[in-house]
């Protein structure tokens, strides 16, 4: 297990250098490996895609499966086309031919292009990201379809974003939005969300720091049930 982790961990993406955004994340696996999974693919004319998926489950069974839709995605991501709708759709066929029935997993795929100010997405039964302009208006990122590898043919929707220098970008996995305080209540993604509005004039790795204590700080300390995934990005 400590060889797996070690090499779950190699997978990880290399701290990002773009001269158009600033990234920051961690990954916390609730066990020695996990199923969460984050990903930073460089493009062409200077395009940059960001990806956080979330396989059901928790230890090797789903850092296996976490594993494969990774490079399913990266895949078809670098054999090009530009639609991130039919580019889902793909990996999705992919994903269930390879899943054990009953098993999926939930996507938040982007692709940001800086040159048109735009952030094309899929949300694939991911819970909704948030974009947060300068002003501190949150933008849910909800356009998509359902979970990964459930359905053989599933169509998805890209949604668009239009994005400019300071606008946050905050991805998370279910795993931050379901940790409970000691009387049980769950600290849910909608605070998750006000937090991120708070941080937004943060450098991106201290908004992340912020909000990882935010959200241990809620749980009292007690040790986290499933893996935890948080990306912060802002547009230079």
């Amino acid at each position: 297990l400590r060889i797996a982790s070690q090499v779950q961990r190699a997978l990880l993406p290399p701290p990002l250098h773009h001269p158009r955004l600033d990234l920051a994340a961690e990954f916390i696996p609730a066990r020695e490996i996990g199923g969460d999974y984050y990903d930073v693919i460089p493009l062409d004319r200077g395009r940059l895609a960001v990806s956080l998926g979330d396989v059901m489950g928790k230890g090797v069974p789903a850092a296996l499966l976490a594993a494969n839709l990774k490079a399913c995605l990266r895949a078809h991501v670098e054999a090009g086309g530009d639609d991130p709708g039919k580019t889902i759709a793909r990996v999705n066929r992919v994903f269930w031919d390879v899943t054990p029935k009953g098993l999926f997993a939930t996507l938040f795929f982007g692709v940001f292009d800086f040159g048109r100010g735009t952030l094309r997405y899929v949300n694939a039964g991911h819970e909704p990201s948030v974009l947060v302009r300068p002003s501190g208006r949150p933008e849910l990122l909800d356009v998509g379809g359902t979970v990964l590898g459930l359905f053989e043919e599933s169509t998805y929707t890209a949604g668009h974003a239009e994005v400019a220098p300071d606008d946050l970008l905050v991805l998370f996995s279910d795993g931050l939005a379901d940790r409970t305080a000691p009387s049980g209540e769950l600290y849910g993604a909608g605070r998750l969300r006000e937090a991120a509005v708070r941080a937004r004039r943060d450098p991106v790795r201290i908004a992340l720091y912020s909000l990882l204590g935010e959200v241990q700080g809620w749980s009292g300390g007690r040790p986290a049930e499933d893996d935890q995934t948080l990306i912060v990005a802002r547009v230079r």
